[in-house]
C-alpha cells in the first residue's frame, strides 16, 4: 500500500456534479465516468490502491469507494472524489489486453503490467508474439476460481471498512514483506492485520507477484554488496528510484515492497 496524494476533481466530474444527480452510482456513465477513471490512475501512477499492481486507464480497472458506497451512513460522499481510488480487478476477472499496433510487443505488455514472460506465455500458450495476428486479445492474468480466498481488493473489500488505507501518509509503515513466500504482514498493528485480511492481500496472486519483485531486488543487492564502498549510496539510489514516478507518471510495480525490502536490509547491514 502507498500513500495517494490526490489531485483536483476533473472538470468535467465536477460540471456533471452540478447538474444535481440522485445518489445512485447507475447514474455514473462515461463519457464523464472514464474521465474520473483516468484521472484517479494517473494521481496514483498506474498501480492500484491496495496490492500495487499495475493498472492501466481502461475497463479492467475499478473505481473504488474508500467509504463504501453501499452503507447508508456514505451515501451523501458517494461521488466525493476524494473518497474514490482506482482499483485491479482483484482477480474477479480475465485480464485482457487488445493488442491493436506493431509496437504491442511482447516487451511492451511486460512492462506495463508488471508480469513475467513466463506468465505470459503460460496463460497464451498459443500465441505467436513475433507475429502478431492484429487485433488480437492476450490474456494477463486469469479470473480466480470463485474461491473468496483468491479475491483481493476491491472484488474482496466489498461493504467493509478498513482502518489502515492510503490516504494515510503513514500507510506503508504499518506493512512488511517475506522474501521467502512473499506474505505481507503486519509491523505490529491489529489494524494493519485487520486490513490485510479484509482485502485479501494475501491472496495467492499478490503472494506470488511480491515474492518475484523481492527476488528481484535481493539479485540487485546481490550485485551491489560486491562494492561494499558504494553500497549505501546506491541503496539509497534505489529508495529514490522506487519511490518515485518515472519520466511517462509510472511507479514500478509494488514500488513500495521494494521500497520496504531495500530499508529493511540497509537497517541491517
Amino acid at each position: 500500500m502507498k500513500y495517494i496524494v490526490k489531485n483536483e476533481e476533473p472538470k468535467g466530474f465536477a460540471d456533471w456534479k452540478k447538474e444535481g444527480p440522485e445518489n445512485r452510482w447507475e447514474e455514473f456513465q462515461n463519457p464523464v465516468k472514464s474521465e474520473v477513471r483516468d484521472s484517479l490512475v494517473e494521481e496514483q501512477g498506474y498501480i492500484c490502491c491496495y496490492c500495487g499492481t499495475n493498472i492501466q486507464k481502461n475497463h479492467n480497472t475499478i473505481i473504488e469507494h474508500l467509504k463504501p458506497k453501499g452503507k447508508d451512513l456514505y451515501v451523501e460522499i458517494m461521488f466525493d472524489y476524494d473518497n474514490l481510488l482506482a482499483s485491479c480487478a482483484g482477480s474477479n476477472k480475465d485480464i485482457i489486453y487488445l493488442a491493436t499496433k506493431k509496437d504491442d510487443t511482447l516487451d511492451k505488455i511486460i512492462k506495463l503490467y508488471g508480469v513475467s514472460e513466463e506468465e505470459i506465455r503460460s496463460l497464451n500458450p498459443n500465441t505467436d508474439f513475433n507475429h502478431l495476428t492484429l487485433p488480437e486479445r492476450i490474456k494477463i492474468s486469469k479470473k480466480a476460481n470463485r474461491r473468496p480466498e483468491d479475491l483481493h481488493c476491491d472484488a474482496r473489500k466489498g461493504d467493509n471498512e478498513i482502518q489502515i488505507h492510503p490516504l494515510m501518509r503513514n500507510c506503508e509503515d504499518f506493512f512488511r514483506y517475506r522474501r521467502s513466500d512473499g506474505e505481507m504482514v503486519s509491523a505490529g498493528s491489529e489494524e494493519a492485520e485487520k486490513t490485510i485480511n479484509i482485502l485479501g492481500l494475501n491472496a495467492k496472486l499478490c503472494k506470488e507477484h511480491r515474492k518475484a519483485v523481492l527476488d528481484g531486488i535481493n539479485d540487485i543487492i546481490k550485485v551491489l554488496l560486491e562494492n561494499r564502498e558504494n553500497f549505501r549510496t546506491e541503496m539509497e539510489k534505489l529508495i529514490t528510484r522506487y519511490n518515485q514516478k518515472n519520466s511517462q507518471g509510472r511507479f514500478e510495480h509494488y514500488c513500495f515492497v521494494s521500497v520496504s525490502y531495500l530499508k529493511e536490509f540497509s537497517d541491517i547491514q
